[in-house]
């Protein structure tokens, strides 16, 4: 109950409130509270008050903004290098991650296909995409 009172809820407020690029994860916050609040604590690792802690730390790192780095122009020579994608929390982790560049419309689709099935299969996956498209030289 105390853990309750000490929460922060005005910060799940604002996280609800975000609706740029970090609304998946802040979606995924706001629902991982909604679950954590209908199970009984006894079942929660760590209890609830655990959880809520847990829940501000990841309110407060979306809300924080970015640090701002130089990019450097992309040229032909210039390879564009993505790092791997970060779990949005401490319960998710990363399954697969790959790189593919100058597809096809006919390899898109394909690979499409494979990341479709994989969600199928797996209620539990979620995907996040990056993309770049390009016009070739005439």
């Amino acid at each position: 109950m105390g853990s309750l009172k000490a929460t922060k809820w005005d910060l799940f407020t604002v996280v609800s409130q975000i609706d740029d690029a970090r609304k998946t994860n802040a979606d995924l916050l706001l629902d991982d509270v909604q679950s954590w609040l209908k199970t009984d604590e006894h079942a929660l690792a760590g209890g609830v008050a655990a959880k809520l802690s847990d829940a501000e730390n990841r309110a407060i790192k979306l809300l924080t903004p970015p640090k701002v780095t130089p990019v450097p122009p992309v040229t032909p020579l210039t390879p564009v290098v993505t790092p791997p994608p970060q779990p949005s929390g401490p319960d998710w982790k990363v399954v697969q991650c790959d790189t593919k560049a100058r597809l096809t419309e006919k390899d898109l689709l394909g690979a499409a296909e494979e990341l479709a099935r994989k969600l199928r299969e797996n209620p539990r996956y979620r995907l996040s995409i990056q993309w770049t498209l390009e016009e070739g030289p005439q």
